[in-house]
C-alpha cells in the first residue's frame, strides 16, 4: 500500500526497520478485535428529559447563517420576521392583480397581505418577488411566483411567511438565483399558522407542495462542488488547508463558511468550521483562524496494493471539506418545545396529525420542514408523481420536527414514481429531526449534498417499497463527539425509528433496491446502514428482506462507533427475484415469490434456491467498530476495502450462493483488525489480500442468540495473499454447542501456491477437537500446530490433505438425550472395502443445537476429501456403548458444489452411514455435488421436502447439475465467481451501453447511465483520463463526483502502489537503479523518496544488502532450565519459542555458533515474558563468559531487541537474564545473531537448510532439509517472491 502525503517526492509510510519480522508481542490486535466492542452512549429513544434539559447547549453548538447576513438585510428581517411569536388573529386573502394583468409584484402583494394574512395566489397569477416581502402564510393555489436574479446586484430579498405550500399542478413556486452575488433568504415564521386546505397534514412551519404542486428551486451555479477532500493532513495551530481539488474551480469564494470532518476513530472526533479568509495557490485556502483543537484531521491515501486489486480505487482516508454556504437560505425562527397531545391516536409510534403522547416522549422540537407531496397514498398499483420538487444550490437550517412524522428538513413524500424530483448540491444543517427523506418515492435524485450537524438520520428512505432512487455523492458528518456527555453524537430521542435517530445514522434505508454511490460519512454513530423492512403504508406489503439489490457502490464510511456499511433486515437479507416493480408502488404481488425455496426450479433451473447474487461494489470503511451483515446471503462484497475497524467485518449467518459460482468476498483488502466471519455455507475468498494485524474469527456467532446452524462453515482461499506478520493469533475456532467449528483450506489446485497464510505443504487447518485427523499416516498429513506455532492457528490441527465440512441434519432431538456421532476412519485407498478391520481412528462428536428445543440442529465435524481413506458413521449410546444406524430422514449435507463448479475438480470422499446406501450401488462414494434441493435458503431452514430425500446419501439425491461459472462472467476465467454492481443489460438490447464508461438502469428502460469517473450526456468525460494512471497507480477521482472542468491537485490524482512514485507512478528507484536493487533476495526494497532506494530485510539477516545471514540458525543450543526446547530459539521460525521454567529468575539461553566470530549484533525477539535485566554474553570455550552488553530497562511485551556489539569475539554466545517482567518464566521467538569470522577460524559455507522438522524436538540441534538457498522461514517470506507487501 501506499501513502501520500503533500509534497512531492511522495513516498510509501516507512515500514519499521525489520518489518517483516515485526514485534512478536503486538498488542494493538488484540484490543481491536474485541467483536463485541461496547460503542459508548448516545441519547437513547428514552431520553427525552436528558436531551430537553441538555438544549440550550446543544443548540449553542449550532450556527444559523443568518449571523453571516449584512446588517442591512438582517434589520428588516429583525424588526419584521425574526421571533414575533404566535399570532392571535389571522384572515385569509385571495391576492387581486390590476386589472388585465396576470402577474402582480411582491410591493403590490404586501399592499393587499400583511403578517397576519393567509396570503393565496390565484390560478393563472403570477407573483414576481422584487422586494421583501412578509405575510402570515402563502399558498399558490394554482398560481406561481417568480423569483429570478434579472439584476442580481439589488436582488437580495428575504420572504417571510408561517408557511409556504405550492398546491394544485399547476402552481410552480419557481426561484432561480444563479448568479452567487445574488441572495435569497426564505424565513419560516413559528406564527402558528398551518395551510388551511390540502390533503395532508402539513402542521405548522412548513415550505412545500401538495396536491400536485410544484417547486423549482436553483442556487448559485457558481459552486460546481459542494465537498472535497483534505490533501494535506490539518492539526493544532495549522492556520492553511490544502485540498485535491481546485478552489476556484470548485466556485468558493472568501467569506464561504466550510467544515473540516473528523477522522477519529468509533464517533470520538469533533468536525470544525472556519471561514475563508483567502485562496491562496496550490489549492489551499487561508482559513479565518487557526485550528485549535489537539486533533489531527487526517490526509491519507493508501493504494492497496498490486495483486488481487484489479482496478479497484484507492482508499482515501481523508478529511472530507465541505462548503456549508449557499445563497439561497431556507431557515426560520428557533426551535419550540411544545406538549404532547393526548386527543393524538394513532397506530405508530408518531403521528403526522402533531406531537403525539408516548412512552418515550411528552414533548416535540419543532423547527421548520419542507415537504413535497403528491397526493397519492401507500396502495398498491402505479401512478407518477402529481407534480414536482428540484431543490439545488440552497442551504437548509433551524429545521426538523423531532417527534412529529414526516417532517424533516427535506422530504419526498409519498410522490411514487417521480424522476423529476431532485435535491442537489444544497446544505443542510442544525436540524433536529432527520436531514433528506424519501419515503413512497421512487426514481428521485439526491446527489451532491452536505448534511453537517443534523441529530438523527442523515439521509433516510423510509417505508421499504421505495425503488430505484439515486443517491449519490452525498457527504453526511456528525461534528460532535459520541463521547460528549452533553453533545453525545448527533443523536436524538424521542422519533418514529429508534435505530435511525437515537442514536443517528448518516444514511439510513429501509429499501434495499435504490442506488447508493459514492457517498461518504463521518463519525456519525452508524454509517451506512440498510435495515431491511417495513412501516408505514407499506407495512406488510413488501418482502424487503428479499428485495433486490441496487447499485451500493463507491461509499465510504469512517469513524462509526457501530457500524459503517451493514445490513441489518429483519429477518435478514436474502435477495430474490420477486414482483416488485415502480408499477406497483413498490409493493410485493405475490408474495409466495419471497419464499426460500421456488418447487419449480423455474427462478435458477437446477435448484430450488430463489436467490438473486448480487455485490456491495468498491465500497470503502475505516475507524468503525462494525462492518458487514447480521444474516445476509448471495451477498458478495466485491473489491471492498475495510482497514482500521475493530471488525473488518461482522456476519453471523450466510449461504451458499444460488448461482453455485461466486465468492463471499472478491477482490477485497482487509487490514488491522478482525474478521468474525459467519456460519453455513462455503465462503470464498476470491483475490483477497489479508493485510497486516488481520484476526480471523471462524463462525464467530454461532449458538449465540439463535444465530448459526450447525457451526462448520468451510472457508476457501482462492488465489488470495496474507501479508499479516506479526506473531500475535491468526485464527480463532469460535465454540459452538459440542464443537469447534470451522474449516479453512486453499482452493483446488493451488496447493503448491504461496500464499503466506499457511507453512509449506500445508493448506488447511481444523480445529483441535478434531484429534482424529492427527491419526493420518503418511509424511506431516496432519499435525499438531501448538508447538511449531504457538497459537497462531488457535492450537488447531494443520494438514496437507483438503479438509471440507460434513454435516448431518437431526430433527426432534434434544441436548439432554441425544446421542453421540460416531466417526470411525480407516486411512486406505480401498473405500469400504477397507473397513474390515479396526478402525485407525475414531471420533465422538457431540450433538449441536442453536439454543433450546431448535429446529436447527444435528451434528458437524471437518472431514478430509479424498480416496486415501474412508468414514463409517453411526450414531453412539455414551451409556449403553452401543451404536446404531442414522435415522432415514436425517439429511447429510457434504463439502458444497461450488467446488466443483469453480475449480474443475469434485470433492469426493467413501462414507459408510450406518442404515443408509450412499453412492452408486452402494460403494459409498459422495461428491461435493451431490442435490441438496430444499435445504437452506438463509431465510427459510430445511424444507419438510428435504428430509429422508435429498443431501447425500437419500433416496432422490442426484448430482446437481453443473455451472459453468466463466459463462456467469462473460467467458473471463479470470473473473469467475464475481459479481458486478446490479444493472439490466436486457432493458437497453436494442440501444447497448458502452460497457466502460455506462450501464443500464434497472428502473428506467432503455436509459444508459454513467459508471463512477464519467461525466457528460453522453458518459465520455473521463475524470480519471488526465491522470493516466498505469498499473502501479489508481485513479483517486473516481468516486469523488463532481464534473470534468474542477481538477484534482496533478501530485494526487494517482495514488500509487507502495514503492513507485511521480506524478502517473511511474518512477521506482528499486526497480529501475542501475544496477536495480536486489535486497540479495533476501529482504524487499523501498524508498522513502523517490529517489533513494534502502532495503527492509527479512528473517535472518541484515546489511544494507541484507547479504549477512543469521548465523545462529540451526546451530546447537542449550538453556539453564526450558519448558519448550532452545532450538525454537534458533530455528527460523517466528511463530515457535524457546520458554523457560516458570519462577526461575538466573537463566540463560545459549547457542554454539561452530567457529571463532566476530559478532556484530543480536536482535531478541520477545514474547511477552521478557527480561528486565539481561547481558549477552560471549565466550571462547563455552565455559568462561564474559558480558559485551546489558539491558537494565526491559518491559513486558517490548518485542523486538537489537543489541550492538561491533565485533565482540566468540564462538558461543547467550542471553543470560536475572530478573522477569512477568510471573511466569521467560519466552523468546527467536535469537538471531549476526557477525563475520574470526581470522583465526576457517571460512564456512551457510547450510542449505530449509526449515526444522515439524515433529516436536528435544535435542540441542534441530532436524534440517537441506535445500539450494538460505532459509527462510517467515511465512512472509516464503511467499514474497508472489505477494506484494503492504505498509503497515
Amino acid at each position: 500500500m501506499m501513502m501520500k502525503p503533500s509534497n512531492y517526492p511522495r513516498h510509501p509510510r516507512r515500514r519499521p526497520r525489520n518489518g517483516w519480522r515485526r514485534s512478536v508481542t503486538t498488542a494493538i490486535l488484540l484490543l481491536l478485535t474485541s467483536s463485541h466492542h461496547q460503542a459508548v452512549h448516545a441519547y437513547n429513544q428514552n431520553e427525552e428529559l436528558s436531551y430537553l434539559t441538555n438544549f440550550d447547549t446543544l443548540t449553542s453548538q449550532s450556527h444559523s447563517e443568518l449571523s453571516a447576513v449584512p446588517i442591512e438585510e438582517m434589520s428588516w428581517l429583525t424588526a419584521n420576521c425574526i421571533n414575533q411569536g404566535k399570532l392571535t388573529t389571522s384572515s385569509e386573502v385571495i391576492v387581486e392583480p390590476l386589472v388585465g394583468e396576470s402577474t402582480v409584484t411582491s410591493l403590490e402583494v404586501q399592499d393587499q397581505c400583511d403578517q397576519t394574512s393567509h396570503c393565496i395566489i390565484p390560478q393563472s397569477l403570477t407573483l414576481v418577488m422584487n422586494s421583501n416581502l412578509n405575510v402570515g402564510g402563502l399558498t399558490l393555489n394554482g398560481g406561481q411566483l417568480s423569483w429570478t436574479d434579472n439584476d442580481p446586484s439589488s436582488n437580495k430579498y428575504s420572504l417571510c411567511a408561517g408557511y409556504v405550500i405550492a398546491q394544485q399542478s399547476s402552481s410552480l413556486f419557481h426561484m432561480k438565483l444563479t448568479n452567487s452575488s445574488s441572495r435569497g433568504i426564505i424565513y419560516i415564521k413559528n406564527n402558528g399558522l398551518s395551510p388551511s386546505t390540502g390533503m395532508m397534514m402539513m402542521g405548522t412551519r412548513v415550505f412545500g407542495t401538495d396536491m400536485g404542486g410544484n417547486m423549482n428551486i436553483e442556487g448559485s451555479n457558481d459552486m460546481k462542488r459542494t465537498w472535497t477532500l483534505l490533501r494535506d493532513s490539518f492539526g493544532w495551530g495549522d492556520g492553511v488547508i490544502g485540498v485535491l481539488h481546485d478552489v476556484a474551480s470548485m466556485g468558493w469564494k472568501v467569506g464561504d463558511r466550510i467544515g473540516i470532518a473528523p477522522t477519529t476513530h468509533g464517533s470520538d472526533g469533533t468536525g470544525q468550521t472556519f471561514t475563508i479568509a483567502s485562496i491562496l495557490g496550490n489549492n489551499t485556502i487561508q482559513l479565518s483562524h487557526t485550528n485549535p483543537l489537539d486533533q489531527i484531521h487526517e490526509a491519507t491515501f493508501v493504494h492497496r496494493g498490486a495483486g488481487g486489486d484489479h482496478g479497484a480505487p484507492p482508499i482515501l482516508k481523508s478529511a472530507e471539506v465541505v462548503n456549508l454556504s449557499r445563497n439561497i437560505i431556507i431557515t426560520g425562527d428557533d426551535f419550540e418545545h411544545v406538549p404532547c397531545d393526548a386527543s393524538i391516536v394513532s397506530s405508530g409510534e408518531t403521528s403526522s396529525m402533531g406531537c403525539k403522547c408516548s412512552a418515550t416522549r411528552t414533548t416535540c422540537t419543532l423547527g421548520l420542514h419542507t415537504i413535497h407531496h403528491s397526493h397519492h397514498d401507500q396502495g398498491g398499483g402505479g401512478g407518477s408523481s402529481a407534480g414536482s420538487m428540484k431543490i439545488s444550490g440552497t442551504r437548509v437550517e433551524k429545521c426538523g420536527q423531532r417527534g412529529i412524522e414526516g417532517k424533516y428538513c427535506l422530504h419526498f413524500h409519498l410522490a411514487r414514481d417521480c424522476p423529476s424530483c431532485v435535491f442537489e448540491n444544497n446544505a443542510v444543517e442544525y436540524g433536529h429531526h432527520r436531514g433528506i427523506t424519501v419515503h413512497g418515492s421512487h426514481r428521485t435524485t439526491v446527489r451532491g449534498n452536505v448534511v453537517w450537524d443534523v441529530r438523527g438520520a442523515n439521509v433516510y428512505i423510509e417505508d421499504g417499497n421505495e425503488m430505484h432512487n439515486e443517491i449519490s455523492y452525498n457527504v453526511a458528518v456528525c461534528p460532535h463527539s459520541l463521547s460528549d456527555p452533553i453533545l453525545q453524537g448527533c443523536s436524538i430521542p424521542g422519533t418514529s425509528n429508534a435505530g435511525s435517530d437515537a442514536p443517528n445514522a448518516a444514511f439510513y434505508s429501509k429499501a434495499a433496491t435504490n442506488d447508493w454511490i459514492g457517498n461518504r460519512a463521518a463519525n456519525t454513530y452508524n454509517g451506512m446502514l440498510l435495515d431491511a423492512g417495513t412501516q408505514g403504508q407499506a407495512s406488510g406489503q413488501v418482502c424487503a428482506s428479499d428485495a433486490a439489490l441496487g447499485r451500493w457502490m463507491g461509499n465510504t464510511m469512517h469513524g462509526c462507533s457501530r457500524f459503517g456499511l451493514y445490513t441489518l433486515g429483519h429477518g435478514g437479507n436474502f435477495p430474490k427475484v420477486t414482483d416488485r416493480s415502480i408499477g406497483t408502488n413498490g409493493l410485493n404481488q405475490k408474495t409466495a415469490l419471497c419464499d426460500g425455496f421456488d418447487p419449480s426450479e423455474s427462478i435458477n433451473p437446477g435448484t430450488t434456491d430463489r436467490g438473486y447474487p448480487a455485490s456491495f461494489y468498491q465500497n470503502v470503511d475505516y475507524h468503525n467498530v462494525f462492518v458487514g451483515h447480521y444474516n445476509a446471503g448471495d451477498l458478495q462484497h466485491r473489491a471492498h476495502s475495510s482497514i482500521n475497524n475493530n471488525n473488518l467485518i461482522y456476519w453471523k449467518e450466510t449461504k451458499n450462493f444460488a448461482d453455485g459460482c461466486s465468492s463471499h468476498f472478491f477482490d477485497s483488502f482487509y487490514q488491522d483488525g478482525n474478521l468474525a466471519l459467519p456460519d453455513q455455507g462455503s465462503i470464498i475468498f476470491s483475490r483477497t489480500k489479508f493485510g497486516q494485524n488481520v484476526h480471523l474469527e471462524f463462525n464467530h456467532h454461532c449458538d449465540v442468540g439463535a444465530t448459526g446452524v450447525l457451526c462448520m462453515p468451510q472457508y476457501i482461499l482462492d488465489n488470495s495473499v496474507w501479508e499479516n506478520d506479526n506473531s500475535n493469533k491468526w485464527i480463532s475456532f469460535q465454540a459452538g454447542y459440542n464443537n469447534d467449528g470451522g474449516v479453512l483450506s486453499v482452493a483446488p489446485g493451488q496447493e503448491d501456491l504461496p500464499n503466506g497464510f499457511f507453512p509449506e505443504g500445508y493448506h488447511s487447518v481444523a480445529g483441535s477437537t478434531y484429534s482424529y485427523l492427527l491419526a493420518s499416516p503418511g509424511p506431516r498429513k496432519c499435525i499438531d500446530s501448538s508447538p511449531l506455532y504457538g497459537d497462531r492457528f488457535d492450537n488447531g490441527i494443520l494438514c496437507n490433505a483438503p479438509l471440507r465440512s460434513f454435516k448431518m441434519y437431526s430433527r426432534g432431538l434434544t441436548g439432554s438425550t441425544a446421542p453421540m456421532l460416531k466417526v470411525e476412519v480407516w486411512f486406505n485407498s480401498l473405500g469400504l472395502l477397507g473397513q474390515n478391520g479396526p478402525a485407525n481412528a475414531e471420533q465422538l462428536v457431540g450433538f449441536h443445537m442453536i439454543g433450546d428445543l431448535s429446529v436447527k440442529q444435528g451434528y458437524s465435524f471437518p472431514i478430509m476429501a479424498g480416496l486415501s481413506q474412508s468414514y463409517r458413521i453411526s450414531l453412539f449410546d455414551q451409556n449403553e456403548g452401543t451404536t446404531s444406524e442414522i435415522p432415514l430422514d436425517w439429511v447429510i449435507e457434504f463439502s458444497d458444489p461450488v467446488i466443483g463448479n469453480r475449480f474443475g475438480v469434485d470433492d469426493e470422499v467413501y462414507v459408510n452411514v450406518l442404515g443408509r446406501s450412499c453412492g452408486t450401488n452402494g460403494d459409498g462414494l459422495i461428491t461435493s455435488q451431490h442435490d441438496r434441493k430444499f435445504l437452506w435458503s438463509g431465510d427459510h431452514f430445511i424444507d419438510d421436502a428435504a428430509w429422508g430425500n435429498f443431501g447425500a446419501c437419500a433416496t432422490e439425491s442426484v448430482d446437481m447439475n453443473p455451472v459453468d461459472c466463466s459463462a456467469l462472467v462473460g467467458g473471463n476465467p479470470s473473473e469467475e465467481g464475481s459479481i458486478e454492481a446490479s444493472e439490466c443489460p436486457e432493458l437497453c438490447a436494442a440501444s447497448p451501453c458502452n460497457p466502460i464508461n455506462s450501464y443500464c438502469h434497472c428502473g428506467m428502460p432503455s436509459t444508459c447511465k454513467c459508471k463512477p469517473s464519467f461525466t457528460g450526456p453522453d458518459c465520455t468525460v473521463d475524470l480519471c483520463s488526465s491522470a493516466s494512471c498505469g498499473e502501479h497507480g489508481s485513479c483517486a477521482a473516481k468516486y469523488l463526483g463532481g464534473v470534468g472542468d474542477v481538477a484534482i491537485d496533478p501530485s494526487f490524482e494517482c495514488i500509487c502502489e507502495s514503492g513507485w512514485f511521480g506524478n502517473k507512478c511511474d518512477v521506482n528507484p528499486c526497480e529501475m537503479g542501475e544496477p536495480a536493487k536486489t535486497c540479495s533476495g533476501n529482504g524487499k526494497c523501498f524508498s522513502l523518496n523517490g529517489i533513494d532506494a534502502e532495503c527492509d530485510c527479512g528473517m535472518g539477516y541484515q546489511g544494507n544488502d541484507c547479504e549477512a545471514h543469521n548465523i545462529a540458525y540451526g546451530k546447537a543450543s542449550s538453556t539453564s532450565s526450558e519448558l519448550q526446547p532452545s532450538s525454537r530459539a534458533f530455528d527460523g521460525n517466528i511463530w515457535s519459542r524457546w520458554e523457560s521454567a516458570h519462577g526461575l529468575e538466573d537463566t540463560y539461553l545459549e547457542v554454539d555458533l561452530g567457529d571463532v566470530y566476530d559478532i556484530e549484533s543480536v536482535n531478541i525477539h520477545w514474547e511477552a515474558s521478557s527480561a528486565k535485566r539481561y547481558d549477552i554474553e560471549v565466550s571462547s570455550d563455552g565455559i568462561t563468559f564474559a558480558s559485551v552488553w546489558s539491558k537494565t530497562d526491559g518491559y513486558a511485551n517490548m518485542g523486538s531487541v537489537i543489541s550492538m556489539l561491533n565485533g565482540a569475539s566468540g564462538r558461543f554466545l547467550r542471553m543470560h537474564a536475572f530478573e522477569r517482567t512477568m510471573p511466569y518464566g521467560y519466552s523468546i521467538f527467536e535469537m538471531e545473531v549476526f557477525g563475520v569470522m574470526g581470522p583465526s577460524s576457517p571460512p564456512t559455507p551457510w547450510p542449505t537448510y530449509k526449515a526444522i522438522s515439524l515433529a516436536p524436538t528435544v535435542s540441542k540441534v534441530p532436524t534440517l532439509s537441506p535445500i539450494t538457498s538460505p532459509p527462510s522461514l517467515s511465512l512472509f517470506e516464503i511467499a514474497r517472491e508472489k505477494i506484494s507487501s503492504a505498509s503497515s
